[in-house]
């Protein structure tokens, strides 16, 4: 019997207890890209991956939506004018 019987599949690392591996492997998680995160708080400058979190951001910690008007054109530029009418029904 191998003395590190855990390997990792990624690697070369071997370890004598699952945890480790476990741990380990956490290591190759962080190595992935991080997702893109189009949409940005002019704000603050945070940036969110999803509209919805980016709306929610914007309503949660800098009142409506309707007052972050640099915002709104920023999301326009983006995705065009659509996004900004329906994000301005969402947040009446």
């Amino acid at each position: 019997m191998s003395k590190k019987p855990y390997k990792c599949s990624q690697c070369s690392y071997a370890c004598r207890q699952s945890y480790c591996l476990n741990q380990h492997m956490l290591q190759h998680e962080n190595d992935q890209p991080k997702p893109d995160k189009p949409h940005r708080c002019t704000v603050c400058d945070r940036s969110f991956t999803t509209l919805a979190m980016f709306t929610s951001h914007c309503n949660s910690q800098h009142g409506n939506i309707k007052s972050t008007k640099d915002t709104l054109i920023e999301i326009s530029a983006i995705h065009g004018d659509g996004i900004v009418e329906n994000l301005q029904e969402f947040s009446q």
